[in-house]
């Protein structure tokens, strides 16, 4: 049965083992379910059969205890019986003997009548009296013989009330036997039956205690033996059971985890299937990421080129702004005097001969119509000096207050102030830009 349990176990072990293999092992896990089941099925019938046997052999044993039970019984009927007899016998004994001491007395009372008869009255009553003295001696003899044998018969029967008592072991009284009579626990016993268990014992009492300790101690093996059995019995049942439950967990183990391993597979194909997808979306998304990247690259680099014209077109306009009369706007293109050009760097002078963008060419020619009203606006201002100093002094109080307030205007509006007689000074005024 070991074997096939272990059987079973390797079997059990061996599908635990298949259930971390691939799909296409899934045939051989089902075979070696099924041998494992099989091998279990076989174990648990060896069990049942075992155990059917141990059964009858304790019935068997069951059925040897009552016999003994019964011959032991028996035994004790038997010894009540001698016991009966012995006391019958010893009253006739005692009887008899009574009887006879008696016929003895009639007749030492008959040879004494008879010797009164013949011998004289003093040796008569002598004789009388040594016959009484006997007779005396003899009744106490009888007695005393009468007392031992109610005492042994006393002892006897508490003797044999003792060993009835350990004939049952649940009395603790351990009849056991030893080299020539047998053993009592002295412990578990009574005053009484301490003082018979102390008396002498007779034979046959001995030969019956003896006997019953023997049947005892057969018994107490038997039962010793019974109950090892049916330990041993209900150990391999258990064993058994419990091989059974592993073999049913492992079972459901197994089970669990084949529909666990399918249900893995049927995710790891899902799993498949949307990393497929994701990588598709990845390539797809990664393609519009290229071309949207070499988009902005592009237009990157064109930023960067219309940066690097707008800074050249800055750096273009700030060195011609010096000479708003040098410059020109002719179509797309701003054209400077040769004179110009010339304090122009070569990189830069090359560069403003191209087309230049729209607020390069209106930056320059605001300059240029600010310049021309800055120049007219310095005639003017010069004509009117001119004119104040020719008219100072035909000027009343009030015109000349108008003068100067005239004056603060164009101090207010950047022209300088050049006082009176500034044309003797060869004064010269110039307007802001």
């Amino acid at each position: 049965m070991e074997a096939a349990a272990r059987a079973a176990r390797e079997a059990a072990d061996e599908e635990r083992a298949e259930t971390t293999r691939p799909r296409d092992k899934a045939a051989g896990d089902a075979a070696a379910a099924a041998a494992a089941r099989e091998s279990a099925e076989a174990a648990r019938i060896d069990a049942d059969s075992k155990s059917q046997e141990a059964t009858a052999r304790l019935e068997a044993a069951r059925r040897r205890e009552e016999e003994q039970a019964a011959r032991l019984g028996d035994l004790r009927r038997r010894a009540d019986e001698a016991r009966a007899e012995a006391e019958r016998a010893q009253a006739e004994a005692l009887k008899a003997r009574a009887d006879r001491i008696k016929a003895d007395l009639e007749a030492v009372a008959a040879r004494t009548k008879a010797s009164e008869d013949q011998f004289a009255a003093s040796r008569a009553r002598r004789n009388a009296e040594d016959s009484r003295k006997a007779a005396d001696a003899l009744l106490a003899s009888v007695m005393a013989d009468k007392r031992r044998l109610d005492e042994e018969r006393s002892v006897h029967v508490a003797q044999l009330a003792l060993l009835a008592r350990a004939s049952d072991d649940q009395s603790g009284l351990d009849l056991r036997t030893n080299a020539t009579t047998f053993t009592l626990n002295s412990n578990r016993m009574t005053p009484e039956e301490s003082a018979a268990f102390r008396s002498p014992w007779s034979a046959g009492l001995n030969i019956i205690a003896r006997t019953l300790a023997i049947a005892l101690e057969r018994i107490r093996a038997l039962k010793d033996r019974l109950a090892a059995r049916e330990t041993e019995l209900e150990k391999q049942k258990r064993d058994a059971d419990a091989r059974d439950a592993r073999l049913r967990d492992e079972r459901e183990r197994h089970a669990r985890d084949v529909e666990g391993h399918r249900a893995a597979l049927r995710l790891l194909d899902q799993q498949q299937v949307d990393v497929t997808e994701r990588e598709k979306r990845a390539k797809d998304a990664l393609a519009a990421a290229r071309g949207k990247a070499d988009e902005a690259a592009a237009v990157e680099i064109a930023a960067r080129s219309a940066l690097a014209d707008h800074q050249r077109w800055v750096m273009v306009v700030n060195a011609l702004s010096p000479f708003p009369d040098g410059t020109r706007i002719m179509g797309d293109r701003i054209v400077a005097n040769p004179s110009v050009v010339a304090k122009l760097t070569p990189p830069m002078a090359a560069f403003s001969k191209l087309p230049a963008p729209d607020w390069a060419r209106m930056v320059v020619a605001e300059r240029f119509a600010t310049d021309q009203e800055r120049q007219k606006a310095q005639s003017a201002a010069v004509a009117l000096e001119k004119m104040l100093g020719e008219a100072r002094t035909v000027l009343s109080p009030a015109q000349q207050q108008t003068v100067a307030q005239a004056r603060q205007v164009m101090r207010q509006h950047g022209f300088p102030d050049p006082g009176w007689g500034c044309e003797q000074q060869n004064c010269k005024m110039t307007l802001p830009r």
